[in-house]
């Protein structure tokens, strides 16, 4: 009964039928609409709707371990206390239910928000966007899609993940921050081996001697890689073999379908001793795995066309007199008085020291914020939302996910905080239409490689944003910055760092110099290569009845 309630709630919330996708592995269709089994999904609908301001207690937290148990054992023990975790925020969920909205209700909500946006505001694809999603679903072919900031690579990403299945379908990044972003790990922590001064055969067995690595490759029929542009040489040829390997399959990768995003022109791999970096595309593995290339050329988000004629040129390394004097003179550009515009900056000790002492020279007392994880947090679980967030009133802040795309409430939007609710949640003003908005704990879900559930994390989506490394900045949108160009070191730093804003009028470049452009000269030539390589619909489609996949 409890479940059919649960169905009930969420068609009239969503006032449509239920979802198509859990009725193409049903039953005949007539048994479905009778009662589903309930998923986690619907489970987190339920309790949104339910519990709209996250006022039922986090779940008891499993007890530790036992050190000397196997990892089989360990494993199935987390698995059997997640499923009784789940169970009982279920039963919490339904038996509190009345009591919350009774607490909801005499609470000041200054613009009620939903804790997380609908698929349909996160992921709004344009027609150049949806073909990508086709051709990675449709064809089922190893693809690389690229583009300059802006054109929407995240949000392809993501409606991509939406997509494929959860258990067989591994979410990596070249970095913890950009894998913090899509949910997912670094693709070091999934693979299994260090290949520094390790050769072919010595990085096959130290996947080998760990039976849950074993099993991880050959589970996996989809790798996702983010930021594919610091991913040297080596280590991608590394990887194809090691998945050929250890699947015993020698088709590209092993048989794996990969899916590959990213821009070279962005921060390059990290070299030692200041020696030139190798890239991916540089490799035999790229070009014998990498069977479509997709270009996309539609920037989503600058509307400034100025600016993005700038931007294109800076991304290849070059920069005109009259660019530079606009970019020069951004340092007169004014900002409302109460927000400082941040500070990006070259190096991530120095944003660190920034936000730390401006944080202390904030009048007031700080309020600190402890996140709730449902269960034990995966250490290899990388998100941008921290375990303990500190603010004060006055304390210059940033969105670290997308809220409201509507109102402009994105991952990036910068704001200040101005008081704290009756319920003890910051309340922000941000710069976009001067919004006041309470803000709410939101979910952070990562997908962790042999977890069929994600790890949940609940958290304010908010952090300090005095200061942030232009490294950490990769993928946001920043409603005002303040950049410093004097150290730039690598090439592409600065295209990311200038490409961060929404238009030339967000930004204000001290040290500008026209030196700090940079684009390696391997890059250019590899996109020159590849820009006519860009018909989206040369693959056969599989019939739909054949695919397990949801419609775009």
């Amino acid at each position: 009964m409890k479940s059919l309630q649960a169905k009930l709630d969420i068609m009239k919330m969503e006032e449509k039928t239920i979802s198509a996708l859990p009725k193409q592995f049903s039953r005949p269709s007539g048994i479905f609409n009778v009662l589903s089994p309930l998923t986690i999904g619907e489970m987190r609908k339920v309790k949104r709707l339910r519990d709209p301001l996250g006022l039922t207690s986090p779940s008891t937290k499993p007890e530790k371990q036992s050190t000397s148990t196997t990892p089989k054992r360990r494993s199935a023990n987390l698995l059997e206390n997640r499923i009784m975790n789940r169970s009982i925020s279920l039963k919490r969920m339904t038996s509190f239910a009345r009591d919350d909205r009774e607490k909801a209700e005499n609470l000041t909500v200054l613009k009620p928000l939903t804790d997380i946006p609908s698929i349909k505001e996160r992921l709004e694809l344009s027609s150049e966007q949806k073909s990508v999603v086709r051709c990675v679903i449709n064809s089922r072919a190893n693809v690389f899609f690229t583009g300059s900031a802006g054109t929407g690579k995240s949000v392809i990403l993501r409606r991509i993940i939406e997509m494929l299945p959860a258990g067989s379908t591994y979410i990596t990044a070249a970095t913890g921050v950009a894998a913090s972003q899509i949910g997912g790990i670094t693709l070091h922590a999934f693979c299994g081996f260090r290949y520094e001064n390790s050769t072919a055969e010595q990085c096959l067995q130290q996947v080998l001697r760990h039976s849950h690595m074993v099993k991880q490759w050959k589970q996996c029929a989809h790798l996702i890689i983010d930021e594919i542009s610091m991913i040297d040489l080596a280590f991608f040829e590394m990887l194809e073999y090691i998945a050929r390997a250890v699947r015993n399959n020698d088709n590209p990768f092993g048989g794996i379908q990969l899916i590959v995003t990213g821009d070279f022109f962005q921060l390059p791999p990290v070299t030692k001793n200041n020696e030139p970096p190798t890239f991916c595309f540089e490799s035999e593995a790229w070009n014998r795995c990498i069977q479509k290339t997709i270009v996309l050329s539609n920037v989503k988000r600058q509307n400034d066309m100025t600016f993005v004629r700038i931007l294109n040129s800076v991304r290849v390394g070059k920069c005109d007199q009259k660019s530079a004097d606009l970019l020069r003179d951004s340092v007169k550009n004014q900002f409302p008085s109460n927000v400082v515009p941040t500070k990006l900056c070259t190096h991530s000790d120095d944003a660190d020291r920034i936000n730390k002492s401006s944080l202390e020279a904030t009048k007031g007392s700080e309020k600190t914020f402890h996140a709730y994880d449902d269960d034990q947090f995966h250490e290899k679980a990388r998100t941008l939302a921290v375990k303990q967030l500190t603010l004060k009133i006055g304390a210059q802040v940033m969105l670290i996910k997308n809220l409201d795309v509507n109102k402009g409430l994105c991952n990036g939007s910068r704001g200040i905080v101005e008081s704290f609710s009756e319920a003890g949640n910051p309340v922000v003003r941000f710069i976009t239409q001067d919004l006041v908005m309470e803000i709410l704990r939101s979910k952070f879900s990562v997908r962790i490689p042999g977890c069929d559930v994600p790890f949940i994390r609940r958290q304010f989506p908010l952090q300090l944003a005095w200061a942030i490394s232009i490294h950490k900045s990769q993928g946001m949108t920043l409603d005002c910055a303040e950049i410093s160009l004097e150290r730039v070191f690598a090439d592409g730093q600065a295209y990311v760092a200038l490409s961060r804003a929404r238009s030339l009028s967000a930004i204000r470049i001290t040290g500008f110099d026209v030196s700090c452009v940079r684009a390696n000269s391997k890059v250019i030539d590899y996109y020159k290569s590849i820009e006519f390589d860009n018909d989206n619909d040369d693959f056969d489609v599989e019939p739909a009845a054949k695919r397990k996949y949801r419609s775009i």
